[in-house]
């Protein structure tokens, strides 16, 4: 029987999961196979892999998840280790360890993910077909079919991994739909359906019972809630608003979100084009697999295919060890490229044959290397002037917008302004209960918002440093200028009060902004939006 991973929380074991799949996802996101609500937990933040009777520990977070105390990115898992989680820890226990009956076992309904809240309840969702054993030497244990095909056999790299006298790969199920079919794997070997051999791919109904060897397995479904949960009042992911301008782009969202295509969205800078693509990951089928975000205006033109498509060592003066690229990290889950409009039209060139093979070559190589990626894209210019003016390639402009998704300007969206800036007050602002007066909120609203979303949040974060009651005042609210305009002065502050306490709000915005990543610095960077260079000068001026 597979070891189980046990969840404590605050000294207390809530649940345990068995593992009895190759892979078992635990993270934030709610598409995970464990969701653990916490803010500071990683949509997707580690995995654990069963490959025969060994585990293995691999860090999705970029953060680094701590086993036995110290950070790893991947660590073989014994019996007795502890993953550390605040307010969460994560052990390993064998098959054989017993827990106090509340904590029953589970064995995962997958996509369907155990949730569990504070309260240390949990809740299954969706409907969910599953392979059950009923007789043979691995009786009792299941699998949940969560992927087009699932592989069954006794070799470590089956999807699910039956001991007993199964073949190394022996046969596989497949679903389409809402149907199941089986096939024999290794044709050496049998299947039998209901007493016949399978001689084809067949149809597989709930109730079937399968023989492999001495195993038998029958097909049973559970239906449970619709995995789709009503959108927030106002919010979605990320994202803040309850303006209709917003409404329909969450819907938007939920729509494409589950079918694999490309989406490209569109806005002024600012505006959260980011938090959009993950919206979209994060709500797909490719949730536990890899986020990577790319900047292509923020990349030169002598880089831009090694970043993208990776490089081989020696490839060029500098490449002095072989560069994976963006295709390839991104393998299996989701490629965002902002500002797509900037790459040069050589480049556009290759990314459309990386699309249209399903392969990139990295520079230097002599062969193409198979990618699996979603490709979310964006930019802030009119994509279609830019392809009447030669600048962008057509054909690349219709891959890219299968689907369109405009997001609104924030002056566009005005109702959302005093929404937005609480928000920030909660999530920007740590250990203070600030609110806006009606004045404040006034101000805001009238602004003209040109720097968005982003420009917004600077703005409050601004506010709530200048501000020494619980109430920010309209005379508070300093907007950055814009091109050729004057800063607002500072009222009542000495101009050497006014250079700390800018400072300082710089110091504690890169110090919060480290928090929340985990002190990962490429995160950071991209949260503060800077370059890392410029973060590892501020960390060095600040002595942080």
């Amino acid at each position: 029987m597979p070891a189980t991973l046990q969840f404590h929380r605050d000294g207390v074991l809530q649940f345990q999961v068995r593992l009895s799949r190759s892979e078992t996802v635990v993270g934030r996101g709610e598409r995970c196979d464990v969701t653990l609500p916490e803010d500071h937990v990683s949509r997707t933040h580690f995995v654990v892999r069963r490959i025969g009777e060994r585990y293995e520990l691999v860090d999705r977070s970029r953060n680094g998840t701590f086993l036995n105390g110290e950070a790893v990115s991947e660590a073989a898992l014994q019996a007795g280790d502890r993953i550390s989680l605040p307010p969460w820890e994560i052990g390993l226990a064998e098959a054989s360890a017993t827990a106090p009956g509340e904590t029953r076992v589970r064995d995962l309904v997958c996509p369907a993910p155990v949730v569990s809240t504070t309260a240390g309840t949990d809740s299954v969702l969706v409907a969910a077909g599953e392979l059950v054993v009923r007789d043979g030497p691995a009786a009792g244990e299941r699998y949940v079919i969560r992927k087009p095909e699932v592989r069954v056999g006794s070799d470590p790299g089956n999807d699910w991994v039956l001991t007993g006298d199964l073949a190394p790969r022996h046969f596989r199920v497949r679903l389409d739909g809402s149907r199941y079919s089986v096939a024999v794997e290794d044709p050496d070997e049998a299947v039998w359906l209901d007493g016949e051999p399978v001689q084809q791919e067949t149809e597989l109904a709930t109730g079937t019972r399968l023989r492999a060897g001495r195993t038998e397995l029958e097909l049973q479904t559970r239906t449970h809630a619709d995995p789709v949960r009503p959108l927030a009042a106002e919010s979605f992911g990320e994202m803040v608003g309850r303006s209709p301008a917003m409404r329909t782009l969450f819907h938007r969202i939920l729509r494409v979100a589950p079918h694999d295509v490309s989406v490209l969205a569109l806005g002024e800078t600012g505006t959260g084009k980011e938090l959009v693509a993950r919206a979209i990951h994060d709500h797909s089928r490719r949730a536990s697999g890899p986020f990577v975000a790319v900047n292509c205006g923020a990349i030169s033109a002598e880089l831009v295919e090694s970043e993208l498509f990776g490089h081989v060592k020696g490839a060029f003066t500098g490449a002095t060890a072989d560069r994976a690229g963006a295709f390839r990290e991104a393998d299996g889950g989701t490629l965002f490229l902002d500002e797509v409009g900037d790459l040069a039209l050589p480049t556009q060139v290759r990314f459309l044959r990386a699309l249209e093979t399903g392969t990139v070559r990295p520079v230097g190589a002599d062969r193409e290397v198979p990618v699996d990626v979603r490709i979310v894209a964006a930019t802030h210019k009119q994509l279609a002037d830019e392809v009447q003016g030669g600048r962008f390639r057509e054909d690349l402009f219709f891959r890219l917008a299968v689907m369109t998704l405009m997001l609104p300007p924030l002056r566009e969206r005005r109702d959302d302004i005093p929404l937005l800036a609480r928000h920030f007050l909660q999530t920007q602002v740590v250990g203070r209960d600030l609110r806006l007066s009606g004045e404040a909120e006034a101000r805001l609203r009238d602004h003209p918002w040109r720097g968005n979303v982003r420009a917004l949040r600077n703005v409050i974060i601004r506010a709530a440093l200048l501000t020494d009651g619980d109430t920010i005042e309209a005379a508070e609210i300093q907007f950055d200028p814009m091109p050729g305009e004057q800063p607002d002065p500072l009222l009542g502050m000495h101009p050497e009060e006014l250079a700390g306490a800018l400072e300082q709000a710089e110091r504690d915005a890169i110090v919060h902004a480290l928090a929340q990543n985990g002190g990962n610095k490429t995160a950071t960077a991209r949260d503060l939006g800077i370059a890392k260079s410029t973060l590892h000068a501020k960390l060095k001026k600040f002595g942080i």
